[in-house]
């Protein structure tokens, strides 16, 4: 498969396509609809597939990493990586503003979504994430400086042999990232609420690569 480098790559798609979106020059600007997210069933009761997703399929094991530089103020401002197989089988992964403060944030969805949280240790506004897939085992890893990668989340992501593979945030202008095999980018969330309550959050591609050029660890 041709390493992914570029948002402006060929066969790149959209789920939910958002109200407002602009890419060109290898760079991606949007705007969520409302109350769009993504959630199965899970304590709340309902079941969203409304966020919007940029991004592209492969059928391989991978690694995929970015930095987020993101302002969160709002209750469900979310930023971070997405892996999906379809519409009850994903994962999103990232900083969430949940109880008041910036988390680390993981919803691994099987049928049912199952949410686990905890303490951001650095600076909320600029961190990174690192997704591997091997062997049917999903490792979710975020980093405070891009030098030390603690574990965020493992799981078994077994069975299917295309998935979709994407940077989430809510509101956001993107640049894209490269690890091969692939990377790529999305929108995820909740929605902004109004014209004066816009979430927004960068993809620093360059420094990126640079960690890129290390061997995942």
């Amino acid at each position: 498969m041709t390493a992914i480098d570029s948002i402006s790559t060929d066969g790149g798609v959209w789920i939910n396509l958002p109200p407002v979106h602009h890419l060109e020059q290898g760079e991606l600007r949007l705007e969520t609809a409302f109350n769009s997210d993504f959630w199965q069933r899970t304590w709340y009761g309902f079941a969203r597939h409304s966020g919007h997703v940029y991004g592209f399929w492969i059928d391989e094991d991978f690694t995929v990493q970015v930095q987020v530089r993101a302002e969160f103020s709002q209750l469900y401002d979310q930023a971070g990586l997405f892996i999906q197989d379809d519409e009850t089988n994903w994962v999103k992964a990232g900083i969430e503003f949940n109880d008041d403060q910036p988390a680390t944030s993981c919803v691994v969805t099987r049928a049912r979504s199952d949410w686990s949280t905890g303490l951001f240790p650095g600076d909320p506004r600029a961190f990174w994430l690192r997704a591997t897939l091997v062997n049917e085992a999903l490792r979710i890893q975020y980093s405070t400086d891009g030098e030390h990668w603690p574990l965020l989340r493992l799981c078994p992501w077994p069975g299917r042999a295309r998935r979709l593979v994407v940077k989430g945030d809510r509101f956001a202008e993107i640049n894209p990232v490269h690890y091969h095999p692939v990377a790529g980018c999305l929108q995820v969330g909740i929605a902004k609420r109004n014209a004066e309550q816009q979430f927004f959050a960068v993809v620093d591609s360059q420094q990126t690569a640079d960690i890129l050029s290390k061997k995942a660890q």
